[in-house]
């Protein structure tokens, strides 16, 4: 099964967008953030981490709900 009929599936490929957008929206807000002007080495390093940690929660939070 290929990305494009995953996303194509209505609860998979809803909770694949919200997640997206939802670290997104995070990832901006705390690029933002005044602490991190000049280390942006540092802020890339922790968004990175952050924005996988997001999308990982958010996926696994809606699979369980597919499983009850």
């Amino acid at each position: 099964m290929d990305f494009e009929s995953i996303m194509n599936m209505p609860v998979i490929g809803q909770t694949i967008a919200y997640a997206i957008e939802d670290g997104r929206q995070w990832g901006l807000s705390f690029a933002n953030n005044f602490y991190w002007v000049g280390n942006r080495d540092n802020i890339a390093n922790l968004m990175i981490d952050e924005c996988l940690w997001t999308f990982s929660d958010c996926l696994h939070q809606s699979l369980e709900q597919i499983i009850r």
